[in-house]
């Protein structure tokens, strides 16, 4: 009964983090008009009624030590079930013969030609049992409305585009954008022009370039409005201006935490009464975090039983107990890097049971503590986190020993964006508690393993 109340409220969380990620799911899909000529290796045209659909998609590239997105442009082509593609040559582009996403059928009949350029001549190599048939392929991107491409991640990081006026750009002129969050506090914006020899791009804070141009916007600093940019696409005479907007939230000194998930106790009293416990229950925690500069930082946790699931004690005549603690730290930062970030908390620790008519146990414990803790990037916009605890603690400062102490580790792993409102992150708890005989003649000691759902604002 107590792993069915276990999985129904695991089972609810998941639900809501769901609901949750398709808020922020967002895309603009256009299709090209892509038309496509086959040519004889002695240059004649001929007709053939294979297959052939075209489709922008992202794909990553490297610039420079950063991975970054950009469109280009996918024509996939059936081939008869009796022809094997042996090799292909292009002039600008690349070709795949294994094809993970083929618009229907078996995807071993289809190929894909990736190209930047609005159009690319391939040469394919054909293999049936019986001969070798080489023939030609001409694409030409003939789409004769500007295309302006806005990859998902601007929505991850928060970026937001809309188009104030257009005088009158050309047929085939594409524009992409893509973002990425840099944990420096800045919001990267790359913008791509497929030909960039005919597209120039003014960029905020008057960069000009062509091709990859990489943009910074600041986050805003006292307001939930944003920042407004305007990037002007120039063709000639012609051009488009669009608004840029960061839509991240404002800074702010507070940061709130609210967790809850199954803890599994183990406790024992190794004096009379030799108490022995064991429990599965719902655990709720909370937090807040107050940042006093750059480095340093004011922050205050506790942690309590909420509903015992199932548990299981001898003498049995016993109740069941049920913990809490108290967190009292002053954080500084020792390194915050992009990809890596540590930091020191010394601080107070509070610990204490609650069992009805005191029958055994120790009513609260408190102690200095030292919390190391650290955060490292697994992807452009998030980050784990770890932690390390040890506090000694005692009924009173003057009984302090490393022998009665609290020893705790933990990881989170996020479920979102860096840049949401609302940050999910699953947590992992372990702690080990132990107090000497010199500080309880009973010398408790208690294990714990806790799984829980953590959201941060």
């Amino acid at each position: 009964m107590a792993l069915n109340r276990v999985s129904i409220i695991f089972g609810l969380f998941w639900v809501a983090m769901a609901l949750l990620g398709d808020s922020f799911a967002w895309s603009a899909g256009v299709s090209p008009e892509v038309q496509s000529r086959w040519i004889t290796p002695l240059g004649r045209p001929v007709q053939l009624s294979w297959k052939v659909q075209s489709a922008w998609i992202w794909k990553n590239y490297s610039y420079g030590n950063q991975s970054i997105k950009r469109p280009v442009l996918r024509t996939w082509i059936e081939l008869p079930e009796n022809l094997v593609l042996r090799s292909a040559k292009t002039d600008d582009g690349t070709v795949t013969k294994e094809v993970e996403d083929p618009p229907s059928g078996p995807s071993d009949r289809w190929i894909a030609i990736d190209s930047i350029k609005s159009s690319v001549s391939v040469m394919l190599i054909l293999e049936s049992p019986k001969k070798t048939l080489e023939i030609g392929l001409l694409l030409t991107d003939n789409t004769r409305r500007p295309i302006f491409l806005v990859d998902d991640s601007c929505v991850d990081t928060g970026v937001r585009f809309q188009k104030l006026k257009d005088k009158g750009l050309t047929g085939g002129t594409v524009l992409g954008v893509s973002c990425y969050y840099d944990p420096n506090g800045q919001t990267g914006i790359y913008f791509f022009s497929r030909d960039s020899s005919e597209i120039k791009l003014t960029l905020p804070k008057e960069q000009l370039g062509s091709g990859w141009v990489r943009g910074r916007m600041s986050e805003p600093k006292n307001s939930t409005k944003g920042h407004d940019h305007v990037v002007k696409i120039s063709q000639g005479d012609a051009s488009s201006y669009y608004s840029i907007r960061s839509e991240q939230r404002a800074w702010s000194r507070w940061r709130f935490f609210f967790g809850l998930g199954p803890t599994y106790f183990s406790y024992k009293d190794y004096q009379v009464p030799n108490v022995t416990l064991s429990a599965i229950a719902l655990t709720a925690k909370g937090g807040v975090n107050y940042r006093l500069g750059k480095r340093w930082d004011l922050g205050f946790s506790a942690f309590g039983t909420v509903l015992n699931f199932s548990s299981s004690i001898e003498p049995a005549e016993y109740p069941v107990a049920r913990f809490l603690g108290a967190n009292l730290r002053v954080g500084f930062s020792i390194l915050n890097g992009k990809k890596f970030s540590l930091k020191l908390s010394p601080g107070l620790y509070y610990w204490g049971m609650i069992v009805p008519q005191s029958a055994y146990g120790i009513i609260y414990m408190a102690g200095p503590q030292i919390f190391l803790s650290s955060t490292f990037a697994i992807a452009p916009d998030r980050k784990m986190s770890a932690y390390l605890k040890f506090a000694p603690i005692a009924a009173g400062l003057t009984s302090l020993t490393l022998g009665s102490r609290e020893i705790a580790v933990g990881l989170g792993y996020p479920l979102n964006s860096a840049r949401a409102k609302v940050q999910w992150a699953l947590t992992l708890d372990l702690s080990q508690l132990s107090i000497s005989e010199n500080t309880s003649p009973t010398k408790p000691s208690l294990f714990t393993v806790s799984l829980g759902t953590q959201l941060a604002f």
